[in-house]
């Protein structure tokens, strides 16, 4: 920009009367124009280092405090998360089980509902952590550590989970699926024992639940055969030789004899044997190698005998002459 010269001085007008005059003059200042363009020129090319200094300081502590809000909303966002997936993947093995209970269920009702000689085969997949399954007509109703289900007079298919990984099951309410049937259980609809002559005539005495597989650290594919058979009593229910499962109780045994409800269970230790028995209110305990558990109810007598490893169950007196008994047959054909 040019500057401006002014300059002012005063004439005397013929009349005598004072009058002032300004005279205006532009003075080109060639030197300072120069120096201003070459000043905007360098501040051009060599910008000041001040202003990208702080504009780069800016930018780190943006960095920092936008690391620090990921880390503390992942911190809050993560064990959610994992909650979450694992929920979610419970209730996936949940609706597995239930599929296979249901197939169970459906295959139990069919073959009661054919009579003698009907059978029937199924497949399904059973999920990990599965360590027992029941079908009984004991199996009416469970009671956990934090709740119940109460008898209503039906056989219930339970499958049993073990979450925790101790091979046991959890003994929650949450770790069974329960699973109702058609067949009559040892209960009626109102949670009442039925009578011994009831369970006789109408019940069916035995159901092979034992003879399920178990894999529990694996997803497994099973094919399960069921079979309704009229048997004749002899005095001899079972002879049974010892093998390792995954329940962490070697043997179970569960029978309908004269109408009363007999429970065994048994476990082969390293140094001796185990065995617990119930028979109706009776019930009794014992170890060793070589041993005999007798139990009376209402004439009835049972007999657990234990010989190296071996267990042997008879009962007396032989009636009614047959019973009613569902086989079970199970196949592994794949784990996953």
């Amino acid at each position: 920009m040019m500057p401006i010269g002014i300059k002012c001085f005063g004439l005397l007008s013929p009349k005598g009367s004072p009058t002032v005059v300004i005279s205006f003059t532009l003075k080109h200042n060639r030197t300072q124009e120069s120096h201003g363009l070459a000043s905007a020129m360098h501040n051009l090319i060599n910008p000041r280092r001040s202003s990208y200094a702080v504009k780069g300081q800016l930018s780190l502590e943006f960095m920092i405090v936008f690391v620090g809000l990921l880390l503390i909303v992942g911190s809050i966002t993560y064990p959610l998360y994992e909650t979450s997936r694992n929920k979610a993947e419970r209730l996936n093995t949940l609706a597995e089980a239930r599929k296979a209970a249901t197939l169970l269920a459906t295959a139990l009702n069919s073959v009661y509902a054919g009579g003698p000689g009907s059978r029937q085969t199924v497949e399904f997949w059973l999920p990990r952590g599965v360590v027992n399954i029941e079908m009984n007509t004991l199996n009416d109703g469970v009671v956990t550590s934090d709740g119940a289900v109460q008898p209503n007079g039906r056989i219930d298919v339970q499958v049993f989970f073990d979450f925790n990984g101790d091979e046991n099951w959890d003994n929650t309410r949450d770790s069974v699926v329960i699973v109702e049937t058609l067949l009559p259980s040892a209960w009626d609809e109102n949670g009442n024992e039925r009578s011994s002559s009831w369970l006789t005539e109408n019940a069916i005495q035995i159901i092979r639940d034992e003879n399920f597989i178990y894999d529990s650290i694996h997803r497994t594919k099973h094919r399960v055969t069921l079979e309704y058979q009229i048997r004749y009593y002899e005095n001899v229910l079972v002879d049974w030789t010892p093998i390792e499962d995954r329940w962490g109780v070697d043997f179970k045994f569960r029978a309908i004899v004269n109408g009363i409800q007999l429970r065994v269970l048994a476990e082969n230790l390293i140094w001796n044997d185990w065995v617990w028995a119930k028979f109706g209110n009776k019930w009794d305990m014992d170890t060793g190698n070589t041993f005999t558990i007798t139990l009376t109810e209402n004439g009835t007598t049972v007999a657990i005998e234990v010989e190296n490893g071996q267990i042997r169950i008879t009962y007396a007196p032989v009636l009614p002459p047959w019973y009613r008994c569902i086989s079970i047959t199970d196949e592994i054909l794949e784990r996953a």
